[in-house]
């Protein structure tokens, strides 16, 4: 069975349906997926850049605007 059929049957499932827990349920469900966390759609390589960039930071390891853009100016 393909993805659209699936998502048929559960669009009838869900309209014939008078289990009103069950309709809670996916409701939840529905919820929690679109509140997902920006991070956790990162790869790890992107995270592990992340936690450089910020380490480096911590460290006082910092270019200004100003010197980047004299450097790349040239």
């Amino acid at each position: 069975m393909d993805l659209q059929a699936r998502k048929l049957n559960l669009i009838q499932f869900l309209t014939q349906t008078k289990n009103t827990s069950l309709i809670g349920k996916f409701e939840n469900i529905i919820k929690k997926q679109s509140s997902v966390d920006f991070w956790d759609t990162l790869s790890n390589k992107e995270q592990q850049e992340i936690e450089l960039g910020i380490k480096e930071l911590d460290n006082g390891e910092v270019v200004s605007y100003k010197d980047v853009m004299s450097k790349h100016r040239k």
